[in-house]
């Protein structure tokens, strides 16, 4: 049984119990908040792994938008973006969560991309954001990730591009402050 599913059933018995004794109700509401604080940060872990052309964490590319939206809540923001071929994204942040996601096809409902700065995220085990350039190339370097392109940005960030495997980096001041990464193999049904 795991920790989560314990707690719940510890819940249920104090709950159930409550009436017996005066600390009871107090204890309650120390408990339930607990188990709040406890739900957010487990959620959080589970999705917190940059997983290269699968996902994040348990959220795997191809996955529908309501799967999302039903763990971490209603998004910040939600915009449709177009490029020069009528092709329409949708993308919805969450800026206190520090993740944005893309959607693709018909409704926009296919996970296809995901840009994170938080502060948390993993990549290969090791956390990233704030790392340096060395920090990184090393590290994907060991994972067998060495060829990169990198580029200026327009709007002052450098990026390090890996694209074997859907992944940039985004540097400011030599400190990395997001990372995007996409499906590699949503869409290339469609192409051939």
């Amino acid at each position: 049984m795991n920790g989560h599913k314990k707690l719940k059933i510890i819940l249920y018995e104090i709950k159930k119990n409550i009436g017996k004794t005066n600390q009871g109700w107090s204890f309650y509401y120390i408990f339930t908040k607990k188990i709040k604080q406890f739900n957010t940060i487990y959620i959080m872990k589970k999705f917190l792994e940059v997983k290269p052309n699968v996902g994040l964490g348990d959220f795997e590319f191809g996955a529908d938008i309501s799967e999302i939206i039903k763990v971490l809540g209603e998004p910040d923001e939600t915009e449709i973006i177009n490029d020069d071929d009528d092709f329409e994204t949708k993308i919805i942040s969450f800026w206190e969560k520090g993740f944005t996601f893309f959607f693709e096809g018909e409704k926009y409902t296919i996970f296809t991309c995901v840009e994170a700065d938080n502060e948390d995220i993993t990549l290969y085990g090791q956390k990233v954001i704030g790392k340096d350039e060395k920090f990184i190339t090393d590290l994907m370097a060991k994972n067998g990730h060495k060829e990169t392109e990198t580029e200026l940005e327009e709007w002052g960030e450098k990026r390090l591009t890996f694209d074997e495997i859907g992944v940039d980096f985004y540097f400011e001041d030599d400190q990395l402050v997001s990372v995007s990464w996409a499906s590699l193999d949503i869409g290339e049904d469609e192409e051939e």
